[in-house]
C-alpha cells in the first residue's frame, strides 16, 4: 500500500505541470462551450421574438387593409345609421345590403350627389356629414320612375346622405314695390339623393328636417351659413369687403362696392342676418342701397324683410 502511493506521489511530482495545463485548458474549454450555447440561445429567443413581432405587424396590417376595404365597399355602420332611420323608411322604402360590384364607386356618387344639378355645390359644403352607403333598394309605394326605366325593386343604388343642410321649402307673397315679406323659407334636414348603381342616374330623393337630438351646436357662423348659399358674394362671418363692380357703359366703368354681412343675437336660438349691399356711386343725391334680412332659428330660416336697389346702376349706363 505504502509503496502505490509512494508510486502515485511520484508521479504527480514528476507530471504536475502537465497535468495541471491540461485541466486549466479542459476548464476554459467548457466556459467557451457554455459561451457559446448561451449566445445561441439568445440568438434563437430573439429570432422568435422578432418573428413573433413582425407576425402580429403582419397581422395587423393585413386587419387595417381588410377594414378599410371593407369600409369602402360596404361600410355597415353607415348602412345601419340608414336601416334605422325612421324618416326615409317611412316613405315606403326597404334596403338590404349589396354584395355585388358595381360600375359607379363611392366618390363618383358623392360627385354626382353634390352636384350643383341636383344640390348645389355650396349647399353640399355645408353639410355636417356626407356619407356614401350602397343598397339594394326597394320602393313599396312607388317603383316605378316617370322617365326612367329603372324598377325600384331590390335596384342596386347608391343612398348620398348630406346631413345637416339647409334646403329651401317654399316662398311668400310680395308687399309693395322691392319690399318683400316670407319670400324664402329654409330648414335644416338630411337630404337623400338616390342614384343608379351602375349608370350614375339620379333616381330620386327624399329630405326630411332633421330631429331636435341630432341637431347640431347653433351660433352665428351657423346662422349665416344657413341663408349665405344665396349670398356667396357676401363675407360667411360678421364683416365687410370691398370689391369693384362693372357698371357696364361704353368704356366699361367699375364702381366700388361695400359688402357687409351682420349677425345680431335675438334669444339662444334666434339671430338676425343681414346682409347689406352700398354702392360707392350717387344716382342724383342717392346712395344705391340694397339689403336683405333674415330671421334664423336652429332650424328654419325665413327672409322677412329685403330692398333690392341695384337696378338703379342701370341708369348711368
Amino acid at each position: 500500500m505504502k509503496n502505490s502511493l509512494k508510486t502515485v506521489f511520484t508521479f504527480v511530482s514528476k507530471y504536475y505541470v502537465r497535468i495541471m495545463a491540461v485541466a486549466g485548458t479542459l476548464i476554459i474549454a467548457v466556459c467557451i462551450l457554455l459561451v457559446i450555447t448561451g449566445k445561441s440561445d439568445d440568438v434563437q429567443a430573439n429570432n422568435i421574438s422578432v418573428s413573433d413581432v413582425a407576425y402580429k405587424d403582419n397581422t395587423a396590417a393585413s386587419d387595417s387593409n381588410i377594414k378599410n376595404e371593407t369600409s369602402d365597399a360596404k361600410p355597415v355602420s353607415e348602412f345601419q345609421i340608414l336601416l334605422d332611420d325612421k324618416k326615409l323608411m317611412e316613405n315606403g322604402l326597404e334596403i338590404s345590403e349589396l354584395k355585388s360590384p358595381v360600375k359607379i364607386n363611392r366618390s363618383k356618387a358623392i360627385e354626382i350627389a353634390t352636384s350643383e344639378r341636383n344640390v348645389g355645390s355650396h349647399t353640399s359644403r355645408q353639410a355636417e356629414k356626407i356619407t356614401a352607403v350602397p343598397v339594394l333598394l326597394t320602393n313599396k309605394e312607388h317603383p316605378y320612375i316617370p322617365g326612367s326605366k329603372v324598377v325600384l325593386n331590390k335596384c342596386p343604388v347608391w343612398i348620398v346622405t348630406e346631413r345637416n343642410v339647409w334646403v329651401q321649402t317654399g316662398g311668400g307673397a310680395k308687399l309693395s314695390g322691392n319690399l318683400f315679406s316670407s319670400i324664402q323659407r329654409k330648414v335644416l334636414a338630411d337630404v337623400n339623393v338616390i342614384l343608379d348603381a351602375n349608370t350614375g342616374e339620379v333616381l330620386e330623393t327624399v329630405s326630411y328636417s332633421v330631429p331636435e337630438d341630432k341637431q347640431k351646436d347653433f351660433g352665428e357662423v351657423d346662422a349665416i351659413a344657413a341663408v349665405l348659399s344665396d349670398h356667396s358674394d357676401f363675407p360667411g362671418t360678421i364683416g365687410q369687403k370691398v370689391v369693384s363692380v362693372d357698371t357696364g357703359g361704353p368704356k366699361g366703368a367699375t364702381c366700388p362696392v361695400t359688402m357687409e354681412t351682420k349677425a345680431e343675437k335675438v334669444d339662444d336660438e334666434t339671430f338676425t342676418v343681414t346682409f347689406i349691399k352700398t354702392w360707392g356711386i350717387k344716382i342724383g343725391n342717392t346712395v344705391p342701397v340694397s339689403y336683405w334680412k333674415y330671421h334664423v332659428g336652429r332650424i328654419s330660416a325665413e327672409l322677412v324683410e329685403c330692398q333690392d336697389n341695384d337696378k338703379m346702376i342701370q341708369i348711368i349706363k
